[in-house]
Order: C-alpha cells, then sequence, then structure tokens
C-alpha cells in the first residue's frame, strides 16, 4: 500500500481556492435573490438580510 504527502503549502493553496470560489457563489446568490425580491433588508445599514414572503414561496 502506498501513500501520497501533501506538503502544507500545496494544502494551504486549495483551502485558499475553496474559500474564494465560496465567497464568489456566495456573492452571486446573494445578488440574485436580491434582484427576485427574495431578500431585503430592513434598512440600508442593516447587516441582517430577512427572507420575504415571496422568498419563502420560492426558495
Amino acid at each position: 500500500m502506498s501513500s501520497v504527502k501533501t506538503s502544507p503549502k500545496k494544502a494551504n493553496s486549495s483551502i485558499v481556492r475553496y474559500t474564494q470560489i465560496r465567497g464568489k457563489l456566495g456573492g452571486l446568490l446573494t445578488q440574485i435573490f436580491i434582484g427576485k425580491g427574495w431578500i431585503r433588508r430592513s434598512h440600508e445599514n442593516d447587516k441582517t438580510w430577512y427572507i420575504t414572503e415571496k422568498g419563502q414561496k420560492n426558495i
């Protein structure tokens, strides 16, 4: 039986790529949900997103 050794540098670069993909995907989904009226904030400076009635029916 053989084993494959991964260097810490390669492992860390994979984590960075997954983090970048996850962040980009989250941003794109947020923009789509806003555009469809599925989520909103109660006011512009609010950091919390709320699911609208339309969102509850469609998500």
